[in-house]
């Protein structure tokens, strides 16, 4: 009965006091929802397990370049060699990802395939809801193909039909029978990009329905494949890295041209992965975000503290004479605790509030700083665990100031006490100026980091690309999922290119590999005749583009001609190149009619004659620097897999539906992947920067209304404390706006004091931003930023002292003072 009047205690001075526990709420609020948000994205990322027995025995094996210091996916010949040098240690799989046609009568759509080999299923044993997984026949040769859904497939593509057991799959042209659905919570083992919604068999099959794969299983050099296998039993992590290691080595001696410099790498399976080099990037950028929810959480709670030392000095009498009467201080810090505890669940109600507006946007956006990720931000043990876990860290840290602060109420001074102006009763002075100081410090770092990095956005936002991208638009298709054959698909691009170019509004079209502002690319090894050593050559990235290439992204060629139709297959090789990589390879001013080598990845060298000479471009993003480049025709290197470039003599976004809907006349079963303008991919090729830039404006809003939360409830607190002294003091003629002057000043005078800290601390933040984040090292701080964050923060202060100030003037010496 005792805790049950002390709740109803509390509920009753909250209700009566609604300022402060809407001040109390709201940091609480700001400060889990923020926290909440990172843990829940960090949990995702690496912490929760895949959905598969012993997870904790999984491994991947990778292979890493040793001189470009990057990991590449393995070979399916270099995956084989693995898998019987380690099959007493490891049971070892592979898989790759394909985008297929899915042909649905009227319609078509593109549908994430992962194509696994014949131990896949067997090493994870996913749960199967319906049907059966896949068994060693299904790989054999001549077998009939088959298919397994996945959950989310089942329930938005067929409505949870238990009857879809043995219906068809009329993917790239080829029937496949389903014949199991696995269990939602199941979407692959990589975490890039969107989940897998259907498996295929690594077969004969499988490979006659997608060109170019027999090429990929036979080819060393084609490095397209990932690995997962289990451990046996008793075997650790550094036995499997030694052999897998030693093979490596010998394999770069047998395959000196596909697999000189490499070597391998073993990661945990456990979780969803990541591509190694990414995610060690990510990791990191999340470390320094970390800090700053770190500091933004502190501070939401000495702001409670703050208001609560506040709230229980307005009832030090009732406690001295409860304690003058015989209370034990138990009894008296009971109080506070309930009182906490009633904040802090309110708090964790409205922080779960903050956090899924905070988790609405991250699931809008699929990228988390550049790199395409795939969120399910599903509640589970560890989620719970951290909630309640933050509820009671809170409770405890929220009353443990006020509760001590009680136990030391000297009974005779607070009976005995004048009620002055400055009197010194349980008021925290000392603990509300700290955390005043903490609260400006990191308002203002985090305030200073914001606009540096949003100056280092739209900075390199302004750098130019090299191509007019403001009347650009570009629709991705794939012919390979008709699946159309070179000599079919190749009269069907000439085709798309003439009947768009008649568009009203279309002045240019042409055909690319590659989106402009791509962040993808396609590396490739130049050299030239009669130097074709292994390790001789120029590192470039190449494109295969179509004719009126350049003319439609309006870039002048430097010298020679553009790629055009009459470079067919029987004609000699031709290519273009930029100016970056001529000056590499020759020193005389034009490289035109000179012949050029070319290898990729393990493969044969190749020859053309350079036809023409371009000005370099900043192809990935505006933050990189030009590289050497070459261009090829789609006429002699084919690629079903192309962009359809537009440029338009007006807004590009109206002409994407007509395109669309003309490419969709012409071939009606080529799926269109995306459409989308010039400034919207080149925001794509930016978007690390974005990110960046979002999160740290988020936290800055938390830091900034924190703070004037802050000031506005410990002035509150300070005038309500102060109210007969005040009324005493109006009547005796003080002025009220001086006496409002005279309690904002020192408060003010913290605050600032922690905005010159913050400022002189931010230096050091932007270091850590430029190295741990890998963004666009953000702009130096100038006058103008600086004069930018003190105009905001002065604008804090001014609201968080309104009220409390002008409740101060409008006080009526009279009704207290009767009050009283």
């Amino acid at each position: 009965m005792k805790i049950q009047s002390d709740l109803l205690l509390a509920l009753r001075q909250l209700h009566n006091r609604p300022i402060i526990f809407t001040s109390v709420v709201l940091s609480l609020g700001l400060g889990i929802g923020a926290r909440l948000t990172f843990f829940r994205l960090a949990n995702e990322l690496y912490l929760k397990e895949l959905p598969v027995p012993d997870p904790g025995s999984l491994v991947s094996i990778y292979t890493y370049d040793q001189k470009q210091s990057d990991f590449l996916d393995v070979s399916f010949p270099d995956y084989l060699d693995f898998a019987t040098a380690l099959q007493s240690r490891v049971n070892l799989a592979a898989f790759t990802r394909e985008t297929l046609n899915w042909n649905r009568g009227t319609n078509s759509e593109l549908v994430v395939t992962d194509l696994v080999t014949s131990n896949y299923m067997e090493i994870l044993a996913p749960k199967v809801i319906a049907g059966r997984s896949f068994a060693r026949d299904d790989f054999a040769p001549g077998r009939s193909a088959v298919a397994i859904i996945s959950g989310a497939l089942w329930e938005t593509a067929f409505g949870l039909d238990p009857a879809v057991i043995g219906k068809s799959l009329f993917l790239n042209g080829r029937h496949f029978q389903i014949i199991g659905i696995l269990h939602r919570e199941f979407a692959g083992t990589l975490r890039m990009g969107k989940p897998p919604a259907v498996f295929l068999p690594l077969s004969e099959e499988t490979a006659a329905g997608i060109p170019g794969l027999r090429r990929l299983m036979q080819q060393r050099g084609e490095r397209s494949f990932l690995t997962i296998g289990r451990m046996a039993s008793g075997i650790r992590q550094a036995e499997v890295e030694s052999t897998a290691a030693a093979l490596a080595q010998r394999l770069s001696e047998q395959f000196p041209n596909s697999n000189a410099r490499l070597t391998t790498r073993l990661r945990s399976g456990a979780a969803r992965q990541l591509w190694p080099s990414q995610d060690s990037a990510i990791a990191a950028s999340l470390l320094v975000f970390n800090i700053c929810l770190g500091s933004v959480l502190i501070v939401a709670c000495g702001n409670v503290a703050s208001l609560l030392v506040g709230l229980m000095s307005l009832q030090q009498r009732d406690l001295a004479i409860r304690m003058a009467i015989g209370a034990r201080t138990w009894q008296l810090v009971r109080h506070p605790l309930l009182l906490a505890a009633v904040l802090s669940s309110a708090g964790v109600g409205a922080g779960f509030a903050v956090a899924a507006v905070c988790q609405e946007l991250l699931q809008r956006s699929d990228r988390i700083f550049g790199v395409p990720v795939y969120f399910d931000f599903a509640t589970d043990w560890r989620v719970a665990a951290f909630t309640l876990a933050v509820a009671v860290v809170l409770t405890l840290a929220c009353a443990l100031l006020p509760s001590v602060a009680v136990g030391r109420v000297g009974v005779l001074s607070v009976l005995h006490a004048a009620d002055r102006l400055g009197s010194r009763r349980l008021q925290a002075r000392h603990l509300s100026s700290w955390i005043l100081g903490i609260q400006g410090a990191v308002a203002m770092a985090l305030l200073l980091t914001c606009l540096s990095l949003v100056r280092s956005v739209l900075t390199a936002n302004s750098v130019g690309s090299g191509y007019a991208e403001a009347n650009i638009a570009s629709l991705l298709i794939d012919a390979d999922a008709v699946p159309l054959a070179k000599t079919d698909a190749l009269p069907v691009f000439g085709r798309l290119r003439r009947e768009l170019s008649a568009l009203p509004g279309v002045t240019s079209v042409t055909l690319s590999a590659l989106s402009p502002s791509d962040p993808s690319h396609i590396p490739i090894s130049a050299f030239l005749p009669g130097t074709a050593a292994k390790d001789a050559g120029v590192p470039a990235e190449m494109n295969i583009v179509g004719p009126d290439y350049f003319q439609t992204l309006g870039v002048p060629l430097l010298a020679g001609r553009e790629l055009g139709d009459a470079d067919t297959a029987s004609s000699p090789p031709v290519a273009v190149i930029s100016a970056g990589l001529a000056a590499k390879l020759w020193n005389t001013p034009s490289p035109l009619g000179r012949q050029l080598g070319l290898r990729q990845g393990g493969g044969p060298p190749h020859f053309v004659n350079v036809v023409g000479v371009a000005p370099d471009l900043r192809h990935a993003s505006p933050r990189d620097l030009p590289r050497p480049y070459l261009y090829l025709p789609v006429t002699q290197n084919y690629s079903g897999l192309m962009n359809v470039i537009l440029r338009t003599s007006g807004t590009p976004r109206p002409i994407l539906v007509t395109a669309a809907r003309t490419i969709r006349n012409i071939e009606p079963l080529i799926p269109i992947a995306s459409a989308m303008t010039g400034p919207e991919l080149r925001a794509q090729s930016m978007a690390a920067e974005l990110f960046g830039a979002w999160l740290m404006s988020a936290l800055s809003a938390f830091a900034l209304v924190l703070s004037a939360v802050g000031l506005y409830g410990t002035l509150q607190a300070a005038v309500a404390q102060r109210t007969r002294a005040i009324a005493i003091e109006v009547a005796l003629g003080a002025g009220p706006w001086a006496l409002g002057m005279k309690l904002a000043r020192n408060h003010l005078a913290c605050l600032v004091a922690g905005c010159s800290a913050g400022g002189l601390a931010f230096p050091w933040i932007q270091s850590g931003l430029t190295v741990r984040m890998s963004l666009s090292n953000p702009q130096p701080v100038d006058l103008l930023t600086v004069l930018a964050a003190a105009a905001l923060l002065t604008l804090v202060g001014v609201a968080g002292c309104a009220m409390p100030m002008a409740r101060v003037a409008t006080c009526e010496p009279s009704r207290v003072l009767r009050s009283e």
